[in-house]
């Protein structure tokens, strides 16, 4: 009578609340929230009858339930709070999760115009998609990269499916050897809406632009990510890590270069010396400095305060790949050390006496004697000469003496 009278059909279990009834043939299907009445409480159920509501099937689910809608006798929708949607094939018996692709919120109702046009509404309206997968990013662009280095980026790829699905990729292109992918397997599996984070390497092996495009399938579907990287050779290069210098004279600056070169232009930003406080190095090449195919000087003036061997270590910083060139400096300086020794008899008055003077090259180096005088100048002292009767100017070699003579007339 249109609504004029009611009397109770049947029952569906504890009252809770109940927003919602659907009907096939026999079946029912219904929603509840709550553990009350009024829907209070944070869970819900799905409650399907294939008898009329005679028996029940209950569903008891993480939150509450709002939206029902029945295929046909034995298959069902429901949906509720946080992204909650289910399916079910057999009467309520078991229940499939599938929101993949439902964003965070509420849903409230749920409706199908077909077995695969379906739509849910509640805090957003959406629609049954073709089954499909979805990338993070549609290119990758690695910085440059120095040979023979390699650099990893990364992108998710999501199954958007009800069901698992095998993904398969493979790179193409002109580079692609260039690039790969470290992980996940090829022919992995993603289940309902999974995301899987897909590590990319760019481990270039020739100079340039590299590009190469990765595809990955699943679901009958394709998705293409471009891969851009620029790859730099460093090709700086020394004749020779090593200048020996043997014969350096200290104190007294000198130049020495090494001879660098790059095939592909090396650009040198910054040079830094290592060494003891004795050697002083001065560059004398301006910074920055582009290398080229032929060798090339880099120049220092250099400064020993000290005899013997000195070692100084070189660091040289070029671009591209900010790489580290090592040269060293090795130098043997020279230098005469005179000591002298005075042998001194004693003096008697009126008499003339002669007074000895050793005067010895401790040095390694040859002690040149070009004068001698006798400051300050008295009448009582006259130098005679060397005992060895050389003339001035003479040598006195490394690790040898002579001695000077002088009259003391009393």
């Amino acid at each position: 009578d249109f609504g004029s009278n009611w009397y109770l059909f049947t029952g569906t279990g504890d009252r809770y609340w109940q927003e919602e009834i659907t009907k096939f043939g026999n079946s029912f299907l219904v929603p509840t929230s709550g553990v009350d009445c009024q829907g209070g409480g944070n869970i819900g159920s799905i409650r399907f009858s294939t008898n009329l509501g005679g028996d029940w099937e209950e569903e008891i689910t993480p939150n509450s339930m709002f939206g029902t809608f029945l295929i046909d006798a034995t298959k069902g929708w429901a949906c509720g709070y946080d992204r909650l949607v289910y399916y079910t094939s057999n009467a309520g018996v078991t229940w499939e999760l599938r929101n993949c692709g439902i964003r965070n919120g509420n849903l409230d109702d749920i409706w199908f115009n077909s077995p695969s046009d379906g739509w849910v509404v509640g805090q957003g309206v959406y629609r049954i998609g073709t089954e499909n997968i979805s990338s993070s990013r549609t290119f990758l662009q690695f910085d440059t990269v120095c040979i023979p280095n390699s650099k990893i980026d990364s992108l998710f790829i999501k199954n958007l499916n009800f069901y698992s699905s095998t993904i398969t990729y493979a790179i193409s292109g002109t580079d692609a050897a260039d690039f790969s992918v470290t992980e996940p397997t090829n022919g992995v599996s993603l289940s309902q809406c999974e995301e899987k984070r897909f590590l990319v390497k760019f481990a270039p092996t020739s100079p340039g632009q590299k590009r190469a495009v990765l595809k990955v399938t699943g679901n009958n579907r394709t998705v293409s990510i471009d891969l851009y990287g620029f790859a730099a050779l460093a090709t700086i290069a020394a004749q020779s890590d090593t200048l020996i210098i043997d014969n350096a004279k200290c104190g007294i600056p000198f130049d020495v270069n090494f001879l660098l070169n790059s095939t592909t232009n090396d650009i040198i930003k910054s040079i830094k010396s290592i060494g003891p406080d004795s050697t002083i190095l001065k560059l004398t090449t301006d910074l920055p400095f582009q290398l080229i195919p032929n060798f090339s000087p880099i120049g220092f003036t250099v400064l020993t305060k000290d005899t013997g061997w000195t070692e100084n270590s070189i660091v040289i910083t070029s671009s591209p790949c900010n790489k580290l060139t090592n040269l060293y400096l090795k130098i043997y300086s020279k230098s005469p050390i005179i000591e002298t020794i005075a042998e001194l008899p004693e003096l008697v008055c009126k008499t003339d006496t002669t007074i000895k003077v050793v005067i010895k090259n401790t040095g390694n180096d040859d002690l040149k004697i070009a004068d001698f005088k006798i400051n300050p100048p008295l009448a009582e002292y006259s130098i005679i000469g060397m005992s060895s009767k050389r003339p001035l100017p003479f040598i006195i070699n490394k690790l040898k003496s002579d001695t000077l003579l002088i009259k003391f007339k009393g």
